[in-house]
């Protein structure tokens, strides 16, 4: 989520407490959970969601950051976006020596819709 206030950039999910993102094909996932919420703050303006789902897994620690409570605040700068965008086409078990791909286990393929959110 990239804050109203242009900065802010945060990984909301998944977080400490909710680690569990695997979406099964034709399931649902509502957000946030009740173990975890989101409070509105920041100056009244957008929120740019983006919301990503793959094909396979991705290494979200390599995004970088510093913890802001559950989530994490990463850097809103060109090296953080730059980051973001090989994040997101990288597949994180294609770096996994000790178990080589298989069929489309290494695929590279994600989808993603940016949503905005106003804030007041």
């Amino acid at each position: 989520m990239l804050g109203s206030d242009g900065e802010s950039l945060y990984l909301l999910f998944p977080n400490q407490l909710d680690s569990a993102n695997r979406v099964e094909a034709g399931a649902a996932l509502v957000l946030p959970r009740s173990r975890w919420k989101v409070k509105a703050g920041g100056p009244p303006g957008q929120n740019q969601l983006l919301v990503v789902v793959s094909d396979g897994p991705r290494d979200l620690a390599a995004l970088g950051g510093s913890a802001a409570g559950p989530f994490v605040k990463a850097l809103t700068d060109a090296q953080g976006r730059a980051q973001l965008q090989w994040l997101m086409g990288t597949n994180a078990q294609a770096k996994n020596v000790d178990a080589p791909c298989a069929g489309n286990a290494c695929s590279d393929a994600f989808r993603s819709a940016l949503l905005t959110v106003e804030g007041y």
